[in-house]
């Protein structure tokens, strides 16, 4: 298909300032949501594996002081999938500093919240071509359905989650995301 995919199972503070270079496509699934910064900022943070620590405000003050990481809490929920915890969440600024995006590259944030004005800002920043987020809080459910679905459709896999005879070709971004409006997948 043209691509290679590259999977970070935890994707840590370290991960976000260091390997994120010339990224054609990048996708997390995460807990997203308003945090203050140390500067009193208010600024959308996308929750990453690192949990808080001493020694982690220690490596990263400079980050937690210029609001590039914010603070974040996520509550535990039923299935056992999130637990009660406070870790370190990248904002924009993080993104427009340390990564960078190839030319026709395409994000999606699955997480509540992530299409603020200030991460789609730091990703534009940081060349992405396309930034795709949600505007209010999501299931995981939805946010997989529509992401799949866009991806899918966009490279023409014809995996997921909707199989169509015949097979589809790739179709652009505009055209796929009409579609999942008109299929009612772009909100949960």
């Amino acid at each position: 298909y043209g691509y290679v995919p590259f999977q970070y199972a935890n994707v840590m503070v370290s991960d976000l300032m260091n390997l994120i270079k010339d990224y054609g496509f990048f996708y997390i699934d995460s807990h997203g949501g308003v945090c203050q910064a140390r500067t009193g900022e208010f600024l959308t943070g996308i929750w990453t594996s690192q949990p808080w620590s001493t020694q982690g405000d220690n490596v990263y003050g400079a980050e937690l002081d210029s609001a590039r990481l914010v603070y974040m809490y996520a509550r535990g929920d039923s299935s056992g999938t999130c637990i009660n915890q406070w870790r370190y969440a990248f904002t924009g600024k993080l993104v427009a500093k340390y990564m960078t995006f190839s030319q026709n590259s395409l994000v999606y944030i699955s997480a509540c919240n992530s299409d603020s004005p200030s991460l789609r800002a730091g990703f534009a920043t940081a060349g992405a071509s396309v930034f795709m987020g949600w505007t209010q809080p999501v299931t995981a459910l939805w946010s997989n359905i529509a992401g799949e679905f866009m991806v899918d459709r966009m490279l023409g896999s014809n995996i997921y989650p909707v199989f169509e005879t015949p097979k589809q070709r790739p179709f652009d971004i505009t055209q796929v995301y009409q579609d999942l409006k008109n299929r009612g997948w772009d909100r949960d």
